[in-house]
């Protein structure tokens, strides 16, 4: 982000990513409920004012964190199911049959990955997004770690931003942004992201993190067996995708 504006949206623009299905599970593409349902959940949090936007349970929206992203200023934090998509429609924004949001490949698909984002403009301000359809064949009204600040995200300009995926129930009780945001204050991005084997030892269950500092410097760790995950700086020429953080450490980053 080296202009310095248009922060929220560009992590959001990240977010709705997911929208376009390819196997991605947001927005169009999602798992299926048990009842053979869409139900997604999202949320933005800019780092500078601490706003937090977040939507859950809704089924009829094709960009979820754009919703999101309209609660930051709206006053309302977090908003869910029918509530949400009303929000939605009053902030100019189109719903669709919920049936157009099923993928025919998801149909008997597995999985409870998330796209998540985070970063940092040239001003040091930070902000970071999530977007999911939660777990395959989960009970309908499920609601996961990704929309709730301190569980799936977390930004704040003074320490860094967080965005994480996994196993929802077992990330939300041991609140793991909030627990890695916190080890930013004493340590480095990668440290802090490191912390998450340890916490999520606690409950069991795989995740994934990735992590910016205030100073912009990026960390990332998972305990599953891959974590994919795309990164930028402004100094890169492009993007490069990564499968797991030994990649990232094998190419001179991290600790």
């Amino acid at each position: 982000m080296r202009r310095g504006r248009g922060l929220g949206r560009g992590v959001s623009g990240r977010g709705r990513i997911g929208g376009r299905g390819g196997g991605r599970n947001a927005g169009y593409g999602s798992v299926l409920t048990s009842a053979g349902t869409v139900e997604m959940d999202a949320a933005l949090m800019d780092g500078q004012t601490l706003d937090v936007g977040a939507v859950a349970c809704v089924s009829r929206l094709r960009h979820p964190i754009r919703a999101a992203g309209a609660l930051l200023r709206a006053g309302p934090v977090f908003l869910c199911g029918q509530g949400a998509e009303d929000f939605a429609v009053e902030a100019g924004m189109a719903l669709c049959p919920p049936e157009a949001m099923i993928a025919p490949e998801r149909a008997a698909g597995q999985g409870h990955d998330t796209v998540g984002a985070v970063a940092i403009d040239a001003r040091g301000h930070i902000a970071g997004g999530t977007s999911t359809g939660g777990l395959s064949g989960k009970r309908p009204g499920r609601i996961g770690d990704s929309p709730l600040p301190g569980c799936g995200l977390l930004a704040d300009d003074a320490l860094g931003g967080v965005a994480l995926s996994g196993e929802g129930e077992a990330m939300i009780r041991v609140t793991l942004a909030a627990h890695i945001l916190q080890g930013l204050a004493d340590m480095g991005a990668m440290e802090a992201a490191c912390l998450l084997p340890a916490r999520m030892a606690r409950v069991g269950g795989e995740a994934g993190a990735i992590v910016i500092d205030s100073f912009g410097a990026l960390g990332l760790a998972h305990n599953s067996r891959h974590f994919a995950v795309g990164l930028q700086t402004a100094d890169m020429a492009g993007p490069i995708g990564l499968i797991d953080a030994g990649e990232w450490e094998a190419q001179g980053h991290g600790r």
